[in-house]
């Protein structure tokens, strides 16, 4: 075990006296039940106040139990007997009026005047309106419904069989494709199929092949929508 020096002890000591002049002690403590305020009175002479109720164990309490203030530690803390409620003058003075738990649960329950006023609007017409849910666009190409993505860019319905599915358009345009807002630009979803319902799949399949309109929905109406089928037929022809 270290030594205690008389050196240390003064070292001690100073410290002692320079924190207690850089925190606030208390010297005096009273309650006015006329502004339900605590005052507190300063070893360096100046005073603050502050609401009861918005201390943490004295809300509730009445002027009785208010009025019983002892200090704690030379002036470093209140205490409230009749609740026994602890508080040190430093957290006081610095705002310190509760627990992080209670003081969370208080502003959660603050209302200003204006809050209550457009609570009670929007109860009078019914509650908080609800979110409007998107709408998505739908094509048929089968017998399953598949949705890909909440849509940024939406698409117009279109028919190739029975299948319903929900797509999106979520990239750039490119130089291939040629797609972009303009719903009446663009190029196939579904590179693997040719069709040839829509005006801008057919235009992409005829410039893609090189071939008329009619070409193309000659070839589609023998070997079917594949891809891969309707090149080599084009190419035999």
């Amino acid at each position: 075990m270290a030594e205690l020096t008389d050196r240390a002890i003064d070292e001690a000591l100073a410290r002692g006296r320079a924190l207690r002049a850089a925190e606030p002690r208390a010297v005096a403590a009273r309650y006015e039940a006329g502004s339900g305020r605590v005052v507190v009175d300063l070893a360096n002479g100046s005073s603050f106040a502050f609401p009861a109720a918005l201390v943490e164990g004295l809300a509730d309490g009445t002027a009785g139990d208010l009025a019983e203030i002892e200090l704690l530690g030379d002036g470093y803390g209140l205490h409230w007997e009749r609740l026994d409620v602890d508080f040190t003058v430093p957290g006081l003075v610095s705002g310190l009026f509760g627990t992080a738990r209670w003081l969370a649960a208080r502003a959660g329950r603050s209302r200003s005047p204006a809050k209550a006023k457009a609570a009670r609007a929007n109860g009078a017409k019914g509650g908080r309106p609800r979110k409007a849910t998107p709408v998505y666009a739908a094509r048929s190409e089968g017998t399953r419904a598949v949705v890909k993505d909440p849509p940024s860019v939406f698409q117009a319905p279109r028919g190739q069989g029975t299948e319903t599915e929900l797509t999106r358009s979520r990239h750039p345009p490119t130089k291939e494709t040629g797609m972009g807002d303009d719903l009446s630009n663009r190029g196939p979803q579904d590179r693997s199929r040719v069709n040839v319902n829509e005006p801008w799949e057919l235009r992409y399949w005829t410039q893609h092949f090189g071939v008329s309109e009619q070409q193309l929905r000659n070839a589609v109406s023998q070997v079917g929508v594949s891809r891969d089928a309707v090149e080599r037929h084009l190419r035999a022809a």
